[in-house]
């Protein structure tokens, strides 16, 4: 039975009203407010704004004095919640400060403030809630660099824009506000703002935890979710100093966030150690035992505290009266209960005295229970948004206990509530665009579905299930289309709902009928678009692209397309040529552990790891192999992933292999082995996240009247690379060509070329691709970082998107270890983050000579011989491989070399075309020299 999670949609709109406790500073009063406050404090968002908007729209053109930018900052703070932050942004700009012209020496925006309104706190609030939106922009997924539009991002001047750099912007602001008001380490006036201040320094300094502990840097993480509580626990004393309960209980309840995110980095790092010991190269069994011994303690005495903070907070709610803020308080402490009997067997591990588990988690769901009872009889009064959210937690309670038929049907109300929540509202004078714009609350809704499919697939509904499930996609995607801003657990969730529905799809009894397989196909694209999205933070990475068309683009009469899915521990094969699907499980890796027998999935995942390991891993010293290859590690996965198909790929005489993978490691497939010979050796294979790739395919793709851009450092890169004198010989190969060598290759250099020719064909990158916490990037000159991010800002320049980006650098393509689900989205998904059509890169740390003469055979074939970019890759493994292979091009004089070290004889396709001119025989024909190299199409 699927274990479930419960709703995750709390966390975004309980940190958001984490920072809106405005108030109290010397604000002014309600009345001069309008209904909006009201509305506000009733959380009907929507008319508080329109409200607002009304008021500010009477004072016209007017300066804006006080009361005005007490207006703007609460409509601000009430369009942040609505996730509308461009609106957000604006209503700010218009009410901040400018230097007048004439000013020779600007002062700061706190200043101009302090000058222009006499409320001080005004200003601070201003500032805070400029450092909101820039802050919640961290995950933006708009459009950032449109060469057509000026669109509003680029009004913030933030190049590059980048989740660090909007990180620090917000930093500055939240410096701006405490400027204003004096520092807050000793602030008797304005106790309420500065424990705002501290309340959103926490939310900054808990990204920085998240951040090391997603690169697995433990003892980093740890380091700063200590400083994010600090920093929470001041702002609680100055919420406690100002009086403001509200304030006070939404600490509580970041604390309790914040340690159970710790609670989970750990929990990562004990699996992570466990792994270790017992892996081939494992660490020290005592010094595992240890830092285990150490990790369990650290998670027992965290979860010790979130009771301990559970606690207080109940104590907390019943100071406040029933609204909104106690009715949605309430909602999280029934989810961190909910989470506390899921961790409870852990925390027992070493506390024999502790209750039993079933007696710990019959306590919290009496925690849970309560807190939705009384949450329930709040919103049936004030909120039915509010009845949705509890209702749709109740639902999870029931479900736990295995009532689903109840949990069923308490979901469908709250989908009810959520739908119908403007009728039940006296609004009738509002404009029908006023609805359209501003209500229903699509990310509710996609959760509450998901939700409903999960408990209709537990109780064997299953073609219910696919309904709810396809449903809750709808509203995902009604997210993205209304909102640039979204968290990462929706995006996550959404991938989720696709991976169910993969399931149900692939399990159903019509399941090979073509109408279900195209359903198939879709949602396998889908789940691939949204993790390339995920991993970007960027939802346009790939929507800026997509066909407006329903119909599938063919792909040509001699290429297959074949999705690997891997689904709740299965693994199903798709295979599409031409127009028709066909689809096979995978059968015969029978595998046991410890546990008993093991799913598909975690069998082949084994295998993936055996043949990682055998090619790669463990051969490899200094750039060279150090044991002979043998062919046969790769017919594990050829017999498993590969055969199932081989029937029908020669008998449509399939010369092109295209491999979606979908929740499945990207592996060196050209390396798979029939017995007989490798993949390589029958097709010429590309790895892509969608089966519409073609431009792999099509030949003289890349022509001799193409335009190349080179960038490189043949002696100046950190470590030195060798032999990049002779890959960058390429350039000859080209008509129209400009070259960036050392000092010349720089961030700003390649930015001026671009706009200054406006558009390359094809780029070249001879430089270290490195992959760390910051982000991935290529060195440049002088050790410049040029990131994904920079990358993109710079192509995206061009009229056209690039034909071709390749990395020859070290391990270009690999995001993390070879055989993990993405590691293919390193900086060879460049291709698909820049609109580029396809790129190649490698998986594994690359031996620079060998890698220097595929190159020159890539080009020469695909230049000179007019070929494909997957055929011409093809082509230049062979040979690497061969060595007599009748398909090389290249031979001595490409790699003579002068006095300087670069070639003296150019490439030529004249001089160097005879299918007799060859490589040195078998230099490299094991597969760590050729098996690297992947096309990424999009």
């Amino acid at each position: 039975m699927r274990r479930f999670t419960c709703l995750v949609f709390l966390s975004w709109i309980l940190a958001s009203y984490a920072t809106v406790c405005r108030g109290g500073d010397g604000h002014h009063e309600i009345r001069e407010l309008g209904e909006g406050e009201r509305y506000f404090q009733q959380g009907h968002f929507e008319l508080a704004a329109d409200s607002w908007e009304r008021l500010l729209s009477e004072a016209g053109n007017n300066p804006p004095n006080n009361l005005d930018l007490d207006i703007s900052v609460r409509l601000a703070t009430t369009y942040q919640l609505l996730g509308r932050l461009q609106r957000a942004y604006e209503v700010l700009e218009k009410v901040k400060p400018v230097a007048k012209s004439f000013v020779t020496t600007k002062p700061s925006e706190s200043a101009l403030c302090a000058e222009q309104f006499s409320d001080l706190a005004l200003c601070a609030d201003m500032f805070i809630q400029l450092g909101n939106v820039h802050f919640a922009l961290r995950d933006s997924r708009l459009i950032k660099y449109d060469k057509d539009h000026d669109t509003w991002l680029n009004q913030l001047d933030i190049k590059p824009f980048t989740r660090e750099r909007l990180i620090e912007k917000a930093r500055y602001y939240l410096d701006q506000a405490e400027e204003v008001i004096g520092n807050c380490s000793d602030n008797k006036k304005y106790p309420l703002l500065c424990a705002n201040i501290m309340n959103d320094k926490g939310n900054i300094l808990v990204e920085n935890g998240k951040n090391y502990a997603k690169y697995s840097k433990y003892s980093l993480a740890k380091e700063e979710y200590e400083k994010t509580v600090k920093a929470y626990r001041e702002a609680g004393k100055y919420a406690e100093q100002a009086k403001n309960a509200v304030l006070g209980v939404n600490v509580s309840t970041n604390i309790i966030q914040t340690r159970l995110q710790q609670q989970v980095s750990l929990e990562k790092d004990y699996i992570e150690v466990l792994q270790q010991s017992i892996g081939k190269s494992g660490i020290n069994n005592e010094v595992a035992k240890q830092r285990i011994n150490e990790t369990l303690k650290g998670i027992q005495e965290i979860l010790g505290e979130v009771e301990i903070e559970l606690i207080e907070l109940e104590k907390k709610l019943q100071s406040l009266p029933d609204n909104y803020d106690k009715a949605f308080a309430l909602i999280s402490v029934a989810t961190f209960a909910q989470k506390l009997s899921a961790l409870a067997s852990i925390k027992k591990q070493k506390q024999q005295c502790l209750k039993d588990d079933r007696e710990l988690a019959e306590e919290n769901d009496q925690v849970r229970l309560s807190a939705l009872q009384q949450a329930s009889k709040i919103a049936e009064l004030s909120n039915k948004r509010i009845l949705a959210y509890a209702e749709g937690a109740m639902a999870q309670l029931y479900a736990d206990k295995g009532c689903y038929k109840e949990a069923i049907q308490l979901t469908q109300q709250a989908i009810f509530h959520a739908r119908n929540y403007p009728a039940m509202l006296d609004v009738q004078h509002y404009p029908a665009g006023f609805f359209l714009e501003l209500w229903n609350y699509p990310e509710l809704l996609h959760d509450l579905e998901k939700q409903q499919g999960e408990f209709l697939e537990a109780e064997g509904e299953y073609l219910k299930a696919i309904e709810a499930y396809k449903k809750s996609i709808s509203h995902f995607e009604e997210v993205q289309e209304r909102y640039g801003n979204y968290p990462d657990s929706l995006l996550q969730s959404a991938r989720e709902v696709s991976i169910n529905l993969l399931d149900l799809l692939l399990k159903q009894p019509r399941r090979d009928q073509l109408d279900n397989l195209k359903e198939v196909e879709k949602v396998a694209n889908s789940f691939n678009s949204l993790s390339i999205q995920e991993f970007f933070k960027d939802s346009c990475v790939t929507r800026k692209f997509e066909s407006k068309e329903d119909k599938q683009p063919a792909l040509p009469d001699d290429t297959a397309a074949l999705f690997i899915i891997a689904h709740h521990d299965e693994v199903d094969l798709l295979l599409r040529v031409g127009e028709k699907l066909s689809v096979k499980t995978v059968r015969g890796c029978d595998k046991e552990n410890e546990q008993g027998k093991i799913g598909t999935f975690t069998c082949l995942k084994e295998e993936v790891d055996k043949f990682r390991n055998n090619i790669y891993k463990y051969r490899i010293e200094g750039g060279i192999p150090v044991s002979p290859y043998d062919p046969n590690y790769g017919k594990p996965l050829y017999k498993l992933l590969i055969k199932p198909m081989a029937g029908e790929l020669e008998g449509q005489g399939i010369k092109n292999l295209m491999v979606v993978s979908i929740d499945f490691p990207i592996i060196p497939f050209v390396a798979l082995y029939d017995g007989d010979r490798y993949l390589v050796e029958r097709y010429a294979v590309v790895t892509s996240y969608h089966s519409s790739t073609s431009k792999s395919f099509d030949p003289e793709f890349v022509r001799l009247d193409d335009k190349l851009l080179l960038g490189a450092l043949p002696s100046t890169a950190d470590p030195v690379l060798l032999n990049v004198s002779k890959e960058i010989k390429i350039v000859s190969l080209f008509a129209t060509k400009e070259e960036l060598m050392e000092e010349k290759f720089t961030g700003d250099a390649l930015e001026t070329s671009v706009k200054d020719n406006k558009r390359f064909d094809n780029f070249h990158f001879s430089t270290h691709g490195v992959s760390k916490p910051t982000g991935i990037y290529i060195q440049a000159y002088n050790k410049e970082e040029l990131t994904i991010d920079r990358l993109e800002e710079i192509l995206q320049q061009q009229t056209d998107p690039p034909k071709l980006l390749t990395f020859s650098a070290c391990q270009s393509a690999i995001q993390s270890a070879i055989g993990d689900k993405d590691n293919w989205l390193g900086l060879s998904g460049m291709a698909v983050k820049t609109g580029g059509y396809n790129a190649v890169g490698t998986l594994w740390l690359v031996n620079s000579i060998s890698t220097a003469d595929l190159m020159v055979e890539f080009y020469k074939q695909l230049v000179c011989k007019k070929h494909s970019i997957a055929t011409a890759l093809q082509y230049a493994q062979l040979c690497l491989m061969k060595g007599d292979s009748e398909h090389c091009l290249s031979n001595s004089n490409d790699a003579a070399k002068n006095e300087d070290g670069i070639g003296s004889t150019p490439l030529s396709c004249e001089k160097n075309n005879s299918p007799n001119k060859k490589l040195e025989k078998s230099q490299w024909d094991d597969p760590y020299y050729w098996a690297p190299f992947l096309i990424i199409g999009r």
